[in-house]
């Protein structure tokens, strides 16, 4: 059972966090502050002072030295001059004692900090987070983050974990908005309130007293032309989704056995766990022993995690950009070959030609070079304007040249994007420094793309990223190639209408008004007799009507389920001498009827042996068909009813 430490009942273990104190009744800048409360208990107790003009500042932010002091402190710990420092940048900082002791304790954790702890630097929500829970002896919880606004940060923070077990003892929360922020600085008035938390759950036990040595068959790790000691690097291996911190490796036979739980064989090209030290992570081909070093071949070196401003990531989540466009990729698929080139999926970059960038907490940077001897941030990075919008809103849009002039702005209702026959609004859509368009991780060219402004139809022509504002250069077109099918665009030529048994393209009937139509100069009101055909499928027209704002033709379909023209083959296999030649329907498939070569989608097929041309029966046996300018002769068809697949054998 947990022993609950009050407050008042440590008074005696008081500490000096900054040179001068003030009592927590004089600080004049925190009556009616929502943490007064706390900030009070605290100050009573010892454990925080005030500034020396006599104010606490409880909105300012809290280092890293402070923090640690602070924690430290109100766990009863004495500090202790030690003979090394854990880090490389406090020898001369007033809170070094308290700081090795953190780390002594496992509190901190040196191999986290290999540029230094930066003492005087803010410290994070995420980290925060990661001592606390190291602090309290709990384990950190890999399962499914809670639900915040801002998931895909906290994703990015190597102290993922942390953060949900931290959330779970409601030791940290999120904010009214619903986001935790692991990237913010906290304040001194948060922290008052974590720290009382902390002691309501604190059992007075101190955590264990660092990471045990490394035991075993093996005292270092030979890492192509590297070699790395077990006791002064910290070493991870990465079994599929597992990341585990070696503590033991046994050698037995050709199997390798890491703290007892995991295993991998000896000079075997399968099932090689990745290897990360000093956040270099290596993916393994193959791993070999020599005496008591462990030998990995390198397949290949990527980043395991960036710091940059006092901010760690986790590779896996920072998006990468290659030459502006938006792409599918992070830089934990980034490649190290040198300190100028790169690869990234297969392909391979020179950094001095290619343009390389990577998005780190809604800023953007491109890569200039690899500098090959940092492990805190090899990267070398130039801050550069954003290479993606993604989300846009109407205040992203510059200007919009539709050919000799600008479309007034102020005057614009609505924006929509046509792409795959679907519309999206402003905000669905990523647009990239190269034209691109992307939605639900597709992208398309901007060719692929129509723009509506308020119902006109324009075409785009060019795309400019100025200013990080872009500048659409546009062509208004009508929308004479588009239909609107049940809400959706589709493309003319995809729909077909079937009356009786002829089939018209859509561009021959004209439409009137609703459900009355034009063809072949006789006018007709659209019954059950006519049908539509689509994506190789039969819809009874419910509506056809003629938009005159969108200038479009809008149709409501159902599909079909009784009638004899639904009977029709789902896939078409022509054959030549008895060997495939194709399969389907191409746009230049054409069959000769009445002295006119046509379309071959414009028939229907009756019977193996007949087909029907605008109400007309004709023989297919012996027909002439032309397939990629060559035409042959139908001597005999198969219809294999079950299946809906019509072989069609020519000569």
């Amino acid at each position: 059972m947990k022993k609950f430490v009050p407050i008042l009942l440590v008074m005696f273990l008081v500490h000096a966090m900054l040179p001068a104190s003030a009592a927590a009744a004089q600080f004049p800048d925190i009556k009616g502050h929502w943490a007064e409360t706390y900030i009070v208990s605290l100050s009573g107790a010892g454990y925080i002072n005030g500034y020396p003009d006599g104010t606490f500042k409880p909105d300012a932010p809290m280092t890293r030295a402070e923090f640690t002091t602070l924690l430290i402190s109100s766990m009863g710990l004495k500090s202790q001059a030690a003979n090394t420092d854990s880090f490389k940048d406090i020898s001369k900082h007033w809170g070094k004692n308290y700081i090795n002791e953190a780390a002594k304790r496992g509190v901190l954790i040196p191999s986290e900090y290999p540029e230094g702890l930066v003492p005087d630097g803010n410290i994070k929500r995420s980290e925060a987070a990661a001592m606390l829970i190291r602090a309290l002896g709990e384990k950190p919880d890999t399962g499914a983050l809670p639900p915040f606004t801002d998931l895909a940060n906290v994703e990015k923070s190597m102290y993922k974990a942390h953060i949900k077990r931290a959330f779970d003892l409601k030791l940290l929360s999120g904010f009214p908005g619903g986001e935790f922020q692991p990237f913010t600085d906290m304040t001194r008035a948060q922290v008052a309130k974590v720290i009382t938390d902390f002691l309501g759950l604190y059992d007075g036990s101190s955590p264990v007293i660092t990471v045990p040595p490394v035991s075993g068959d093996i005292t270092s790790i030979a890492v192509g032309e590297d070699k790395f000691s077990l006791s002064r690097n910290p070493v991870t291996f990465k079994f599929a989704y597992s990341s585990v911190p070696l503590s033991s490796i046994i050698v037995k036979g050709d199997q390798v056995t890491v703290n007892g739980t995991y295993n991998f064989f000896l000079n075997s090209p399968l099932g090689n766990p990745d290897l990360i030290i000093n956040n270099n992570l290596y993916i393994i081909s193959k791993y070999t022993v020599s005496g008591d070093i462990l030998v990995a071949f390198p397949q290949s070196r990527n980043i395991n995690s960036l710091e940059i401003s006092g901010y760690k990531y986790n590779t896996d989540f920072v998006q990468l950009f290659i030459n502006s466009a938006y792409g599918d990729y992070y830089l934990a698929d980034m490649q190290i070959i040198d300190e100028y080139t790169v690869k990234v999926d297969g392909k391979t970059y020179d950094l001095n030609d290619d343009r390389l960038t990577i998005a780190l907490g809604g800023n953007f940077y491109d890569i200039i070079r690899i500098n090959l001897s940092s492990s805190a941030n090899p990267l070398v990075l130039e801050e550069t304007t954003r290479v993606i919008v993604d989300g846009m809103r109407f205040s992203d849009i510059s200007a919009i040249i539709v050919e000799d002039g600008s479309l007034p702005l102020k005057n614009i209702d609505e924006i929509k994007f046509l792409i795959d026959s679907k519309t999206y609004q402003l905000r669905d859509v990523v647009i990239d420094g190269s034209g691109n368009f992307t939605v639900s991780r597709k992208t398309y060219p901007l060719d692929d793309v129509y723009m509506y402004i308020d119902g006109q139809s324009y075409t785009i022509e060019d795309i400019s990223l100025y200013r990080e504002k872009f500048i659409f250069y546009c062509v208004e077109s009508d929308n004479s190639d588009l239909v609107m099918v049940n809400n959706k665009y589709r493309d003319v030529e995809d729909i077909e209408i079937i009356k009786g048994t002829t089939v018209y393209d859509l561009d021959e009937v004209l439409v009137i008004s609703r459900n009355l139509v034009r063809i072949e100069n006789k006018q007709y009101t659209v019954d059950s007799t006519f049908k539509a055909r689509m994506d190789g499928k039969l819809y009874d027209i419910d509506r056809i009507d003629y938009d005159l704002r969108l200038d479009i033709v809008k149709m409501t379909l159902t599909e079909a389920k009784d009638s004899s023209l639904g009977n029709q083959p789902q896939r078409i296999i022509f054959y030549v001498d008895d060997k495939k030649y194709q399969e389907g329907v191409k746009s230049d498939t054409e069959i000769y009827v009445n002295r006119n070569w046509i379309d071959f989608d414009r028939i229907t097929i009756i019977d193996p042996a007949t087909f029907d041309y605008k109400g007309k029966n004709y023989d297919l046996i012996d027909a002439d068909i032309r397939l990629d300018d060559e035409e042959f002769t139908v001597v005999d068809t198969s219809w294999t009813g079950y299946r809906q697949i019509f072989s069609i054998y020519m000569e």
